[in-house]
């Protein structure tokens, strides 16, 4: 008998093998694809400035909501801030810092995260203030499946809220505060998001107006529970009309969002911390640190103010594997900002040097 003519079975580990198992089928119905030799060419070079006239635009259903008369956006907007005041007092599923660290590794809680920085930092979605108010979101097909998304796929935890605390006008919205409660969970204590809120009075309402900047605060940091609670006391204590959210840096966008100027003499036993990949080294000792880098699409440098180099965690993202570190009067004669949230900003090249 001849010998048989070897040839690649669907099992063989090769270049050329497809070794996925026969009918294999992601969990939305998709076949495998597979890179060809030499790796995909079709994917963008991300090296290069991002494209700002491609950026998502508003629609004339965002449109319609941000012009929505009181009676429309009031009652979502009531049990939203109430869903707030509940996770800045930990009366919601959120209440330890067990808790806490177990909600920050939930996928669906983290993509959620991830969704509303993208569409508060690099869509032409926001106000020139940077804000979009709850009704928008809402009225925003991507950001409604997110929402979604996380209410069906996420911790079930995130729901828990405290009927007690509800206020008698808002008793029998039970289904709603279970459906907005893990969105306040994320816009409160979500590395990523580090979102600020803003209320619009039923004094104050009229269609078609963002909140002054009195009317916005930054939810304090988990630990520092006296500064949430007074923060919930706020938010209780007014009629609210309409609540807003925006991010306060990171933008690519063309926003204006009142910063107050940084002055280096005040934090003279502090560090400035940038989070950067090691290949980026080379062209930073020529060219300095750039707004953006070297593909541009960002409007600011961005600083965290430690003071015990330990505080790292919305420094380095995933792909992050070195830090530049300097003292604050590195950023002198640069128009330095300070946030809220202690992050330091400047639109000017900041030299190598300086570090």
């Amino acid at each position: 008998m001849p010998p048989k003519l070897s040839k690649h079975s669907r099992t063989d580990h090769s270049a050329s093998a497809d070794f996925t198992p026969r009918g294999y089928r992601s969990p939305r119905g998709q076949r495998p694809r597979h890179a060809p030799r030499g790796g995909r060419q079709d994917r963008p070079d991300r090296r290069q400035p991002r494209e700002t006239r491609n950026y998502e635009t508003r629609s004339r259903a965002i449109d319609d909501a941000f012009h929505a008369p009181l009676e429309s956006v009031q009652l979502n907007s009531l049990i939203f801030s109430q869903c707030i005041a509940q996770v800045l007092r930990k009366q919601s599923g959120i209440k330890t810092k067990e808790d806490h660290d177990s909600a920050l590794a939930d996928n669906y809680f983290e993509t959620t995260s991830r969704h509303l920085s993208y569409i508060f930092r690099h869509t032409n979605l926001m106000h020139r203030d940077g804000s979009l108010s709850l009704h928008e979101l809402i009225s925003h097909p991507g950001t409604a499946r997110k929402i979604r998304t996380l209410f069906r796929e996420g911790m079930k935890s995130l729901q828990n809220f405290d009927e007690n605390e509800i206020s008698m006008r808002l008793r029998g919205r039970e289904n709603t505060f279970r459906f907005l409660m893990p969105l306040a969970h994320v816009i409160c204590d979500s590395n990523k998001a580090r979102a600020m809120i803003g209320y619009v009075s039923v004094e104050d309402y009229q269609p078609g107006v963002t909140p002054i900047a009195e009317n916005w605060f930054k939810t304090a940091d988990f630990d520092n529970e006296t500064a949430r609670d007074a923060q919930a006391n706020i938010l209780e204590g007014v009629d609210i009309a309409s609540i807003f959210i925006r991010f306060e840096s990171g933008h690519s966008t063309d926003v204006e969002i009142q910063h107050c100027p940084f002055m280096p003499d005040m934090f003279t036993l502090r560090y400035l911390i940038h989070g950067t990949n090691e290949k980026n080294l080379d062209s930073i000792r020529r060219l300095g640190l750039l707004p953006g880098g070297t593909r541009g699409g960002r409007n600011q440098v961005h600083f965290a103010l430690d003071s015990t180099l330990s505080t790292l965690k919305d420094v380095l993202r995933n792909e992050s594997d070195c830090i530049l570190i300097g003292r604050p009067g590195a950023l002198a004669g640069l128009s330095p900002k300070i946030t809220h949230n202690r992050y330091v900003l400047t639109d000017q090249t900041v030299p190598f040097t300086r570090f």
